[in-house]
């Protein structure tokens, strides 16, 4: 209050001044009508410039009363303090006049404000957790400059810490410690099911604490479609279903646990970004020491329920998350479509069950089981987490090979650049070679075609590697052709020395049959496919590669179907 205070003559606006012995100085003092001005002026402020509502702005006001009262009173016992140490010396007064109080120091900044609530209100700092990163990670710069890295992280709220803070409430507590009525044929807390009474930590403490754990999706734009997936957020919070429902529905009554985006989600899975809270969960099954109201208490708790949509549901279960086109699609029973359709009570569907569900979880481990599936319903994880996470060298980021679907090799078209091809193609042999038996005839014929590959895109070429190279193109024509069931022209290698005209569609060609070819028969394509289907698909790829490629056909050039 003080700040307000004039020391020039010019700038008072009363007669009457307030005067001190011996102080040569005249204090401002002032009107009621001054304060009020300030004060509407700094609502008006609130309300037309920071477009705070009525609420917010009544909340401001008498917050701000009250700090500023506050604040009076402190410097008025600080004043009469220092008149009394300082003997009623009237100089010394003016250095007190003269200092002026920051409330605010340090709550400047939010990180200032975040120690001093952390140290003070007992707030809980949250984790961030750093994630494994791949090639996938780095940006892609088509400029000289370093190459910068996506972190990969998301936000856990400790469980234990949250829980110890919210027991220190006194209601809550004698809430949680309170035993629910058992009435017999009647179900009105969760202790009344058998989900309670089989489980056997609830057996052994029925004040166990009841963690019921809610996954929501929200989108924190208005964008539609394949950009809103972007900025969608998974949001991971928890209640105690110990307390009452009235109570356990409130806003203050939620506590947040994680925060996760979704394409995190679907790139790390569940379980690894569920791993924290799961571990606590797993403590407090065993007996957690906290204090509560200066007492040191063993607590004991587990997880009672999961709440999430279907789609939610489903990917924590376990189960397929797009239900639609599913074969069972309840995640209760083992009900087919129709039986949905159809049939209407409950009694007349198979229930799931916990160890059917463990059994087939289980049968997924098994190798042959998952070789089958792995070749009838796709291409495998291994061949994709190879292309995403291989080291590619600076200038290759930018032309870095996208995943592989099922539906393009079936398709017979990848949609990738001619140099994503290009680069998958001479990276593959250190991708996959550890998988393959080096005597693989398809695979052998892979590699001739990447040593005519090498050959054909030299700056200059030499007449003993146009003898190479003519070797090596009738090498690989035989084995192309016993292996593919198809025939090409004799391409001669002898046109490089009259015009320098290269065969680069027969090449791009050929890198695209076999790569969907062979990741279709071998180790990481589908053995259902019949060879008539992949060549007529691979036939019409041939012609979408080419007119996209817009590259020279000649003679040498033409591929023979």
């Amino acid at each position: 209050m003080w700040n307000d205070y004039k020391f020039k003559s010019e700038n008072v606006k009363s007669s009457k001044h307030c005067e001190l012995p011996s102080v040569h100085v005249d204090l401002a003092k002032p009107t009621v009508d001054n304060l009020q001005h300030l004060a509407a002026d700094f609502v008006l402020n609130m309300l037309t410039e920071q477009k705070l509502t009525q609420v917010n702005v009544q909340y401001v006001m008498e917050a701000a009363t009250t700090l500023i009262n506050e604040t009076v009173k402190h410097r008025l016992q600080e004043y009469i303090s220092f008149l009394e140490t300082n003997n009623h010396d009237r100089y010394a007064q003016i250095t007190l006049l003269d200092y002026k109080e920051d409330p605010f120091v340090l709550l400047r900044n939010q990180c200032g404000q975040n120690k001093y609530f952390a140290t003070h209100f007992g707030m809980i700092e949250t984790v961030r957790i750093d994630l494994p990163f791949g090639a996938a990670d780095y940006r892609r710069h088509r400029t000289g400059r370093r190459q910068s890295f996506k972190v990969k992280d998301y936000f856990y709220v400790p469980l234990l810490k949250q829980l110890e803070k919210i027991l220190n409430f006194t209601d809550v507590y004698d809430e949680v410690m309170l035993r629910k009525p058992v009435k017999k044929n009647e179900f009105s807390y969760f202790e009344n099911g058998s989900a309670f009474n089989e489980n056997t930590l609830f057996q052994l403490d029925i004040t166990a604490i009841q963690f019921q754990l809610f996954l929501d999706e929200a989108s924190t734009t208005a964008d539609k479609g394949n950009r809103s997936k972007k900025n969608k957020l998974m949001f991971v919070y928890f209640t105690l279903g110990n307390i009452d429902v009235k109570h356990r529905s409130t806003f203050k009554s939620i506590n947040l646990l994680s925060k996760i985006g979704t394409e995190t989600v679907k790139r790390f899975g569940l379980n690894v970004l569920l791993k924290p809270i799961v571990d606590d969960l797993k403590k407090l099954e065993e007996g957690v020491p906290v204090t509560i109201k200066g007492k040191r208490v063993l607590v004991r708790g587990t997880l009672s329920a999961v709440i999430a949509d279907n789609l939610g549901s489903h990917q924590i279960g376990g189960f397929k998350i797009g239900f639609a086109k599913g074969f069972r699609k309840c995640r209760f029973c083992m009900a087919t479509d129709e039986q949905i359709q159809s049939l209407f009570l409950d009694a007349l569907f198979q229930p799931r069950k916990r160890e059917h569900h463990d059994e087939q979880c289980a049968s997924l481990a098994n190798a042959e089981l998952r070789e089958h599936f792995e070749r009838v319903y796709g291409i495998t994880d291994q061949l994709n987490n190879k292309i995403e996470n291989f080291k590619y060298g600076y200038s290759e980021v930018a032309d870095k090979p996208c995943s592989i679907e099922y539906k393009q090799l079936i398709g017979g078209k990848m949609s990738q650049t001619a140099a994503q091809l290009l680069l998958l193609a001479v990276n593959l042999p250190i991708m996959i070679s550890s998988f393959i038996d080096e005597y693989d005839p398809v695979w052998h014929c892979f590699t001739v075609l990447l040593r005519i590959c090498r050959l054909v895109f030299l700056d200059s070429i030499s007449k003993f590697q146009v003898v190479l190279l003519e070797d090596l193109i009738e090498e690989f024509l035989v084995a192309y052709k016993d292996n593919f069931f198809q025939s090409y022209k004799k391409n001669n290698p002898k046109s490089v020395l009259k015009c320098r005209i290269t065969p680069k569609s027969t090449i791009w060609c050929t890198i695209l049959d076999l790569l969907s070819y062979w990741v279709l028969l071998n180790r990481f394509g589908a053995c259902a496919l019949k060879p008539s289907t992949a060549i007529l698909s691979l036939c019409k790829g041939k012609l979408k590669i080419l007119s996209t490629l817009h590259l020279p056909l000649n003679e040498t050039s033409t591929v023979a179907v």
